[in-house]
């Protein structure tokens, strides 16, 4: 039943990335996808391989619904966080949907441990907050800089 649960809200991620009006190019979100993802997984392989703050489970179902999330749904929500962020440009939506896409991601952190694909050995819930809000700030910092690079205009003297 937890991949099952893993894979709608997979779908229903993509669909609403799909289905939204993006305010960002496709090289943009494709930026920011793979600099989430890559964050996502080192951190991931620190906290569970490393450390064994966190235990994954051993089946092989749920060990696939904890890499969809990791690798896919998790990202996914980020970049429909920054499109909303960049196509309205105000402080208090921007504030909202950070607010927003950090509760999704700590509700699914919780249905992840109900379905027990992975249980909290050294680790909780501040720590996931902590977790999320690194991967954001690197992605907003490298993702300044992206659009610094790429969006350069000559000055006329």
């Amino acid at each position: 039943m937890g991949f099952v649960v893993i894979f709608v809200v997979a779908w229903l991620a993509f669909f609403i990335f799909y289905s939204m009006n993006k305010s960002l190019s496709v090289l943009e979100n494709s930026f920011i996808y793979l600099t989430v993802m890559v964050i996502g997984i080192n951190i991931s392989w620190v906290v569970i391989e490393e450390l064994k703050l966190i235990e994954l489970t051993k089946e092989g179902w749920l060990y696939a619904a904890f890499f969809l999330y990791r690798s896919m749904i998790k990202p996914t929500i980020v970049l429909i966080m920054f499109n909303v962020i960049y196509k309205v440009k105000s402080t208090s939506i921007t504030l909202l949907s950070i607010g927003i896409t950090m509760v999704i991601i700590l509700a699914l952190n919780g249905v992840l441990r109900f379905y027990d694909i992975w249980s909290y050995t050294r680790w909780n819930v501040f720590y996931d907050i902590l977790q999320i809000v690194v991967i954001q700030s690197i992605a907003f910092a490298l993702f300044t800089l992206y659009r610094r690079s790429t969006h350069r205009e000559v000055k006329a003297s």
